[in-house]
């Protein structure tokens, strides 16, 4: 009775202005076409002194070359992921709405082991799925899919993105 779970469009939920306490994104964020959509409506949702917590991936590099951004994109296509905001855009969209107390953890080393089981789990399958292409029996689109896999580990392997944690407070 302490707690309400709702489903709602996170960059728009129509809950009344000042009305939470803790605003916690984990892994969710990123799929928001616009990031600062999402924090502009967090915002206007919590109260004075609440917090903002975004645990996510994070662009560490910017510009992408055309490669990195293909890589990138075999990646984040497959997991249905728009964009990732960088860590600087994500820091100013906070700074802009009026976060204060802004702090960034870089806890990378933490999903590593995780990423690296799932980058060696979709080898086979993306060996079998090659060999369904050219059979016929799969489209050439789900065997990109079936990559996802791999490029999340390669391109967090190769410093493309980081998974942080976002940490700040509304004060008025």
């Amino acid at each position: 009775d302490l707690v309400d779970f709702l489903i709602k469009d996170f960059s728009h939920t129509e809950l009344a202005d000042n009305s939470v306490d803790v605003v916690w994104g984990l892994e969710s964020v990123c799929y928001a076409e616009s990031k600062k959509r999402f924090v502009d409506e967090a915002y206007r949702l919590l109260r004075d002194n609440g917090r903002i917590i975004v645990a996510d991936g994070f662009l560490r590099k910017e510009p992408l070359t055309d490669d990195e951004e293909r890589e990138m994109r075999n990646w984040l296509d497959g997991w249905a992921v728009p964009n990732l905001a960088s860590i600087s855009e994500f820091r100013t969209d906070l700074e802009d709405a009026g976060f204060k107390n802004i702090t960034f953890s870089n806890v990378t080393e933490n999903v590593m082991p995780s990423s690296r089981r799932i980058y060696y789990l979709s080898l086979p399958k993306r060996s079998i799925m090659k060999i369904l292409e050219w059979s016929g029996i799969r489209r050439e689109a789900e065997v990109r899919q079936s990559g996802t896999g791999y490029y999340q580990y390669f391109t967090l392997k190769k410093g493309l993105w980081v998974y942080g944690i976002f940490s700040a407070e509304k004060q008025l």
